[in-house]
This record gives C-alpha cells, structure tokens and sequence, in this order.
C-alpha cells in the first residue's frame, strides 16, 4: 500500500506528501478529539477479525501505529521548526498537562490497548562511554602536566622474581695451628768430660745413631770458621765463608775409622748431646758446592741438597746408586755399616749451627791438636787460652790425639 494514505478500517485518511501542505491553523481542538475517537473506535471494532485473522491483523494492526508514530514524527519535526510544540505522550491511565505555546494547541494521542500477542524483547541499551576529563589548561604558576600525570601508567610486565639466594659459604677448612713460640734453647747439662771418657766412646764406636755410641764427633779447624772471628763458633756474614755458615762439618772416629779429614791440624772435640744432625756421608760429600740460599726450592738442607737443583736428595739403603746422596739424620747407623767397609776415607756429618752459638760453651768436650805437631800445638793452647777466657767456668779439655794408639786422647797441663 502506498504512503499517501493510511487505514485503520474502512476509514482512510488520505496523508499530506510535504510538511507545507498541512494546515496547522485549520486544525482545532474538536476536530483531533473526533480524530482520536474515530481513530480508538475503528481499532476497537476491528479487533476481533484482528484476531480470527492471526497474524494479518496484526500486521495490520502494527501498520497503523506506525503510521501514528510517523505522523507524530512529522508533528515532532514542525514544533523544532517553530510552528508547533509537541510534547511526549504521557503513560496510559494519565491525562497529559495542558502545555500551550503561542497560537498552537498540543495534540494529544490516547494510547491504542496492545494486542494480546507478546512483542520482542527490546535489544539492550547501552550506556555512552564516560566523557573524557576536559584538558588541563597550563598556568604559567602550576608545572606542566605530563602524560604520566593525566592518564593512568601503563601496566608493565610483573618484574621478574629475585635470584635465588647464593649457596651458604662452604666453611673453610680450618687454619692450621699457629707454630709454638720459639723458646730459648734449654740449657745443655754442664758435666766435666773426662780423657777416660773420651777414650771409651772412641774404644766402643760402632754403627749407631746414637753419636755417643758412635765415637768421638771431631771437627777440624779447616778456616771455614772465618778470619776474624773466635774458631769455635761457625762463620759470620760478614765473612768470605759467609755462604757456609748454616754449617758445619765434622767426623766421627772410633777404633774402627781412625781416617781423618786432616792429621796436621788442631780441632774440637764436639758434645754429642749438644750437637744436631742435618745429614751424612760415608765418605766427603762436597758440601762446599751445596747450598740453600734463596731461591732454594722448599725442603732444602743446607750441606744436604743436590748440588744441581738444591732439592733434597736422600739415600735409600736398597738402592745401588749410595754414592751421589745424603743420609738422613735416623739412618746414620746406616751410613756407618756403609763406612767400616770403605774405612779407606773419612765421613762426613754435617751439623746445624741454628742453635751452636746459644749451646756454648757446652757445645765444645774438648781442644785437641795432633801428636807431634808443633804448629798445631801452639795453634790449639792459643784456641784454648781464648775459649777459658770467653767462659771462665766452662770444663772444656785441652788434650793430644795419638790415633793410632790404644788409648788415641792425652790430657795436656796448661
């Protein structure tokens, strides 16, 4: 059917094509009443066949309040344009309040009964979204707003979680125990020395490590001792034997090994108790060439090392090869079994000086010189005159060796 016209029934109102073409003043009060009621009373006797027409009346039936709406509209549209007023309809049951404006009356339309057939659910509404805040204006006396300031900061990644706490400290193995105080050395028990026991010691020697029960320990005046310094105490630093005053050679004799370093020379009877053992050979080791001054690798002995790498180099009683190596202090039983059957040369037993100074005067049994030999005689009464006179109470002896005799130490009178 064709907009120009709409039909609730048998009646037709024929519709204005333009908004021109209605005559608003020519409409009066009793003329929308009769509009009104023509209008409810053509829909209400046309509701049963409506109904026995299913869903053509209603489709009809919709077809007219569309055209109410529409019409509506239109009087909607004009009010905005200054010509009529319209206001909304009010709720079913309420008479609307008489609202006039200029020359215009307000129509009102009466609510038409819905049918009986349910209408679909209206769709959701949805509320505008929030108007954004209205931008800051900037004064000279507020700061500037910034980004970080106006909206909200942007969520970032969770950071990440913290390291796993470190490991408990491994406890450290534990120090090791601070060396003992040095101590001053004790004091060597002061026993006069007899010629009787002198002999007996050199009578009895045999293969110990025991240097009382080995012989009598001899050393030789051989001027490593120094120049300038008394010839019982071992050189100093300030003399050109220097390099070899970490010690000092000796040799021990019995009436087995009558072989001496020097048979024209005097020399010192040394204290087995007050003497301490670095080392030993069966024969001259060359000490001379061996030494530990820095850079000596650790475990060095002096007199002791190899000549080459001043490393330690100690004989082994199974190996062959006894010759180019040091016996240790434990094993001088050993080097004197090795000795009686090379009795052909002297040996060596080279001894510390760490403590001679602080061992004397007891270090030193007695002054000997040679049999025979005037010079070594003279040189030996001289030694003697100047030790009595270092220590005045000391019980050393001045005494002649006879090595070939049955009984090789003499007392000497003064």
């Amino acid at each position: 059917m064709p907009l120009d016209s709409w039909s609730c029934g048998p009646t037709r109102v024929p519709l204005p094509q333009t908004t021109d073409e209605w005559d608003l003043d020519s409409l009066h009060p009793e003329d929308s009443s009769a509009f009104e009621d023509d209008l409810q009373a053509s829909t209400l006797d046309h509701l049963p066949e409506m109904e026995a027409k299913g869903s053509l009346a209603y489709a009809r039936t919709a077809c007219c309040l569309s055209a109410v709406l529409c019409v509506s509209g239109v009087l909607v549209l004009a009010s905005f344009s200054g010509e009529l007023v319209n206001s909304v309809p009010s709720p079913a049951g309420r008479a609307p309040p008489d609202h006039r404006t200029r020359t215009g009356p307000v129509i009102r339309a009466t609510a038409v009964s819905s049918p009986p057939f349910p209408l679909p659910s209206p769709l959701p509404s949805f509320s505008p979204p929030p108007p954004l805040p209205p931008s800051p204006v900037h004064s000279p006396s507020s700061p500037l707003l910034t980004a970080s300031l106006l909206y909200p900061p942007v969520r970032s990644s969770p950071p990440p979680p913290p390291p796993p706490p470190p490991p408990p400290p491994v406890c450290p193995p534990p120090s090791p125990p601070s060396p003992a105080p040095t101590l001053p050395p004790l004091p060597v028990e002061v026993r006069p020395v007899s010629i009787d026991e002198l002999n007996a010691r050199f009578a009895n020697g045999h293969a110990s490590s025991n240097l009382a029960e080995a012989g009598v320990l001899i050393h030789v005046f051989d001027r490593t001792e120094g120049d300038t310094t008394p010839p019982w105490v071992p050189c100093t630093s300030d003399e050109w034997c220097a390099k070899f005053s970490d010690r000092m050679s000796a040799s021990l004799i019995n009436s087995g090994l009558k072989a001496m370093y020097s048979s024209q020379h005097a020399g010192l009877v040394l204290s087995p108790s007050a003497s301490t053992v670095l080392c030993s050979y069966f024969a001259d080791g060359g000490t001379m060439n061996k030494f530990c001054q820095p850079p000596a690798p650790p475990g060095c002995v002096p007199g002791c090392a190899d000549q080459f790498t001043s490393r330690p180099k100690w004989c082994v009683a199974t190996d062959p090869d006894i010759f180019n190596c040091a016996w240790r202090p434990k094993d001088l039983d050993v080097m004197l079994k090795y000795h009686f059957s090379h009795a052909y040369s002297y040996n060596e037993v080279v001894l510390g000086t760490s403590q001679w100074n602080a061992r004397l005067p007891n270090i030193i049994d007695a002054i000997y010189f040679m049999g025979g030999d005037e010079q070594a005689e003279m040189s030996a009464r001289q030694t003697y005159s100047a030790f009595m006179a270092a220590y005045p109470d000391a019980s050393t002896l001045l005494v002649r060796l006879n090595i070939f005799d049955e009984r090789p130490f003499q007392s000497v009178q003064i």
